[in-house]
């Protein structure tokens, strides 16, 4: 059954995944390429275009790029560009293949190095990561904004005005969205690092929040999700059919997804607030969630991550090895990363040929402590814990090595 939904994935992600970064191409997929080799060539292809630097060009012509994958099959894939760049042919296809060879090499070898950040007073409970910025919370009650430097990560901002943990972020390039334990949602302007508004409505800790260009979505230990919207940052909905702490929310187009401690995930229409469908497995109250496509992915106090199928409520695979409750799950082209209390980041790998979940590596950093968050790219993992060492405990581990 993995397998068929798997296929089923295979078929629709070119026209699924990423819309929005990849509208201006065009895959030519054969039905008998592996889903490991799809995956690797989305990946490459954000590599390609920051190499080319695709412009706005009106007359612009199709020509066929071969890439060859591990597994030896051939992928046609169309790339657009400017008529007059005729550089394209030049592009340095063998060395990118050898470079993401390498990645793949090092993060099956679990090779790496580690670069510790250090800035946050307390420890640090949430993180996100975007090109080379980096955005942090933590349980000093500020968030903390990190710039790429030659590699090498510094924190070049502090945003100071929750009066309790700040627990959930997120950020794009206009705003910052910050949830804290002192049940208050704030929005800061990115460029400034003003706060602009400031929204009441949860009456406990808000654990979780996700936003799009239209709406906002925040989560809280007194059972609720609330919908905001964001032109207005009015309220919109109040989601109340849990009955426990709801720990992770997402927003998938016009879908709601949301995992609570009361052992369920539910998905809602996010237009009309209406619960349509539940999702029951684990055995006790799940802690964190990831969405992929169609597939979501969660991590529970019964030490287990499972994958589901978001678009039919069925549970696909379950994956097993933590020995305490998972905090954290990230799921993105047929990898999932997980973060527990167990003080371990495992990551597990999609084989496509039995179609299984198969343990790839684990990447844990000595003295470390209970993982709160993770975060990858195809060549870093961003990591958080609570370290036995010190107070806050803040990694980047790099694959590109």
């Amino acid at each position: 059954m993995l397998h068929t939904l798997w296929k089923e994935r295979e078929k629709g992600l070119t026209t699924n995944s990423r819309s929005d970064r990849h509208s201006r191409r065009s895959f030519s997929i054969p039905t008998s390429t592996s889903f490991a080799a799809l995956v690797s060539l989305e990946s490459l292809t954000d590599e390609v275009d920051a190499k080319l630097q695709l412009g706005s060009s009106e007359k612009e012509d199709e020509r066929m790029i071969t890439y060859v994958s591990p597994s030896t099959q051939s992928i046609q894939s169309p790339i657009f560009c400017s008529s007059e760049d005729h550089e394209i042919d030049l592009l340095p296809w063998k060395k990118i293949y050898e470079e993401r060879y390498r990645i793949e090499r090092n993060w099956a070898r679990a090779s790496c190095s580690i670069q510790n950040l250090e800035g946050h007073d307390e420890a640090v409970y949430c993180i996100q990561y975007e090109e080379n910025l980096l955005a942090t919370g933590s349980r000093d009650n500020t968030i903390k904004l990190w710039e790429s430097l030659n590699g090498k990560y510094i924190c070049t901002r502090t945003l100071v005005g929750h009066g309790g943990s700040v627990l959930c972020l997120q950020f794009d390039d206009k705003i910052i969205v910050s949830g804290s334990s002192d049940g208050l949602i704030l929005i800061w302007d990115m460029k400034q690092g003003k706060r602009i508004h400031s929204l009441v409505g949860h009456h406990e800790s808000v654990l979780n929040l996700h936003f799009d260009s239209k709406l906002l979505l925040t989560c809280s230990k007194d059972n609720t999700i609330k919908v905001w919207d964001r032109e207005t940052w009015t309220l919109r909905h109040t989601l109340t059919e849990h009955t426990a702490a709801v720990n992770a929310v997402n927003l998938q187009n016009n879908l709601i997804i949301s995992a609570s401690g009361d052992r369920t995930l539910k998905v809602w229409n996010a237009i009309t607030g209406q619960c349509i469908r539940e999702m029951i497995g684990h055995e006790r109250g799940i802690a964190c969630l990831s969405v992929w496509g169609r597939w979501a992915a969660s991590g529970s106090s019964d030490k287990s991550v499972r994958i589901w199928d978001i678009m039919t409520g069925a549970c696909i695979a379950v994956i097993e090895g933590h020995t305490d409750l998972v905090r954290s799950v990230e799921l993105r082209e047929g990898r999932v990363i997980s973060g527990s209390y167990d003080e371990t980041v495992r990551v597990s790998q999609y084989n496509q040929q039995d179609g299984e979940w198969h343990f790839l590596c684990s990447l844990t950093q000595p003295g470390s402590g209970k993982i709160f968050k993770v975060q990858s790219s195809t060549c870093r993992l961003f990591s958080c814990c609570q370290s036995r060492v010190k107070h806050d405990s803040l990694c980047v581990t790099s694959m590109y090595n």
